[in-house]
């Protein structure tokens, strides 16, 4: 994101992390030459990078008067409210290569789900490497011609030349699966019920 700096703050032990954020901050840790600053952003302006750039983002962060390029290496949320709770920021060099987890997104459910197939989600996101320029805000896969019975493996992923991808090629992404017996068995019994039902009062 250009032209951004986020102002990033000294953070103290006096304040418990959840006042902090119901003040509108997010603690943070800043790892810079071995060691560990610990800080604090505005959480308006950091989700605003987040929904822009997405979780790999790279941006400015402005700290006690000095300027790094930083990228977030790790995010944590609530499960429930997905309410940010701590993110932990990594000063980046642009001429080197960096490794990073990047979302899969997938396109193309309605068609796959339209044909009658169900899609089991086994991982959510990979491992790249690639220089911080180059460095995507998800990688994007097309599912639509995928039919009951196939899957979509690491491998299959297309990206860039300037991206390596460091996951197995052979690990499985998703799985499009027929409904499950179960599933067509309890339909069955809940049509045969209704049908008693209606006979009874007849």
């Amino acid at each position: 994101m250009k032209n951004v700096v986020l102002l990033a703050e000294e953070r103290t032990g006096k304040i418990k992390p959840n006042v902090l954020r119901s003040s509108g901050l997010t603690p943070g840790v800043m790892y810079h030459e071995g060691n560990s600053i610990s800080i604090q952003i505005v959480t308006k302006d950091l989700l605003n990078i987040i929904k822009k750039e997405g979780q790999s983002a790279i941006f400015d962060l402005s700290y006690k008067d000095k300027k790094n390029q930083v990228f977030i290496k790790e995010l944590q949320k609530d499960p429930i409210t997905q309410e940010l709770l701590h993110v932990d920021l990594q000063p980046i060099a642009m001429d080197e290569t960096m490794k990073v987890s990047v979302p899969i997104n997938i396109e193309g459910q309605h068609q796959v789900e339209s044909k009658g197939g169900i899609i089991q989600r086994q991982i959510r996101e990979i491992e790249i490497e690639a220089f911080p320029r180059d460095i995507p805000k998800s990688i994007d896969v097309d599912i639509s011609n995928l039919n009951i019975g196939e899957n979509l493996l690491v491998g299959d992923l297309q990206v860039a030349n300037e991206i390596t991808v460091l996951s197995n090629p052979e690990e499985v992404i998703l799985i499009i699966s027929e409904p499950s017996m179960e599933a067509e068995e309890v339909d069955t019994e809940e049509v045969e019920v209704v049908e008693e039902v209606q006979q009874e009062e007849e």
